[in-house]
């Protein structure tokens, strides 16, 4: 007579799985972007004016740099400042699969004559032409380092405008 089943309400129920999942997500999420907040807040100690002593020469710009004259390397070093020069060498090129023991030597006389003058220097730019290898590279730092510690390579640009302009 009554059927139970057909007078109740059928009502959609959500299912809470994902719902829970993505909210647990959300929290953490909000937990770990929270801890970064304290990181967006640095504050930094008042700055304090201090005069230094103004250095009356003009800071060394040194470099050395290597381009190939036929089957010459032509390395240079040279410098500005309140007493800008140069200093060149030539050294017979090796084949690649040998160290270059000249092109050490060559650069290990330029930097010492160099450091002789300005003994406080310690910095050196380093820049080859392209058509120098890896090799020649290694064994112009490896000359370099007994005199000068820090060593910077830079563009072979220079290289190629250095050799430019002992050619005219």
């Amino acid at each position: 007579m009554f059927d139970l089943e057909s007078e109740r309400k059928h009502t959609l129920e959500p299912d809470l799985v994902p719902i829970l999942d993505g909210l647990t997500a959300v929290i953490f999420f909000l937990l770990l972007s929270i801890s970064f907040v304290g990181l967006t807040k640095v504050t930094l100690p008042p700055s304090v004016a201090s005069v230094a002593a103004e250095s009356k020469e003009t800071p060394l710009s040194t470099r050395i740099r290597a381009y190939l004259d036929r089957s010459t390397i032509i390395v240079k070093l040279d410098w500005i400042g309140s007493q800008p020069g140069s200093l060149t060498e030539s050294v017979v090129r090796v084949p690649a699969t040998e160290k270059n023991l000249a092109l050490i030597e060559a650069v290990q006389k330029l930097t010492t004559r160099f450091k002789e003058k300005y003994p406080e220097e310690n910095t050196l730019q380093l820049s080859l032409s392209e058509n120098l290898n890896y090799q020649e590279m290694i064994s112009m730092m490896d000359g370099a380092l007994g005199q000068l510690k820090d060593i910077a390579l830079s563009s072979y640009v220079d290289s190629e405008n250095s050799a430019t302009e002992t050619e005219e």
